[in-house]
């Protein structure tokens, strides 16, 4: 009962949002600011392309969705990281509690980038409150609150799903007449 209310409240937040946004879509090579929302379980598998993004003048951030196992912070200096943890949820461990919200708001995300799997009501949340220029993501079932979408037709690891989203961002050319 309680997702069915969530997604509810989430869905009018996404009407909301849209209409005060700034919504566009950010050329790969302007972007300042990029957010990458992930689970814990495959925060391993995406270093390498992070430490490779990190190399460029984007500013970092991530948001990790864990499970209680404390993230090793220190291994990522220059990156700002909020992590979700079941003592920052609330509503049966759904919804981002309002210091987490605070925290992710001061990221000022330019680009928000969405490398869940499936359908988490806690990110889904966060994607309906922020005011990015461009959400990015994979194409799941429900709500899809993204600006650019990735499908697949077989399962896809959080890798190869950021792999894909930078290759194709990248090479889409943005035009200043096009804007």
């Amino acid at each position: 009962m309680w997702t069915y209310w969530i997604k509810k409240e989430i869905a009018r937040q996404l009407a909301r949002s849209q209409e005060k946004r700034k919504k566009r879509f950010v050329d790969y090579r302007k972007t300042e600011i990029l957010t990458l929302l992930i689970e814990r379980e495959s925060i391993d598998s995406i270093l390498s392309v992070v430490k490779d993004l990190s190399k460029e003048p984007i500013r970092l951030s991530l948001v990790v969705l864990g499970d209680g196992n404390a993230l090793d912070i220190s291994a990522y200096p220059e990156i700002d990281i909020l992590e979700l943890t079941p003592e920052n949820l609330k509503f049966g461990k759904r919804l981002p509690d309002k210091n987490a919200v605070k925290k992710f708001i001061g990221f000022n995300t330019e680009v928000l980038c969405d490398l869940s799997l499936v359908e988490r009501l806690p990110f889904l949340y966060l994607m309906s409150i922020s005011m990015a220029r461009m959400k990015v993501g994979l194409q799941k079932v429900s709500l899809n609150p993204y600006d650019f979408m990735i499908r697949s037709a077989e399962d896809i690891a959080a890798r190869d799903l950021l792999e894909k989203i930078l290759f194709y961002w990248r090479n889409i050319d943005i035009k200043d007449n096009n804007l």
